[in-house]
């Protein structure tokens, strides 16, 4: 989020930032798209870099999150972004983790 709110979007790099700031920030993405926020296509393009660091690093067992996205209430830059990227789609939708993600409804 730091890097959101420096306004240095641009050069944003999601490699360098804990999971825990990645899931928040895939929050927010969705929350600005949500909001009918002016720059759609800055918002997919950092989901789509927040979303292929996450696969990789689920791939690797570094982080557990998994993406909801039929509980989404806005689905649309999730299924935008991910369109053409089925492998990525597989792996941040696999359940082979636990803990909250982003779509999941609160007990």
């Amino acid at each position: 989020m730091k890097a959101f709110l420096r306004g240095n979007l641009e050069n944003y790099d999601p490699g360098k930032l804990r999971n825990e700031v990645l899931a928040d920030d895939v929050r927010i993405l969705a929350a600005w798209w949500a909001t009918g926020a002016k720059d759609k296509d800055l918002i997919l393009r950092l989901l789509k870099k927040i979303l292929k660091e996450i696969a990789e690093r689920k791939k690797k067992g570094k982080m557990r999150w998994t993406l909801h996205i039929a509980s989404l209430k806005d689905p649309e830059p999730f299924l935008l972004v991910l369109h053409d990227l089925p492998e990525v789609k597989k792996i941040l939708e696999s359940e082979e983790q636990v803990g909250r993600s982003v779509g999941e409804k609160r007990s």
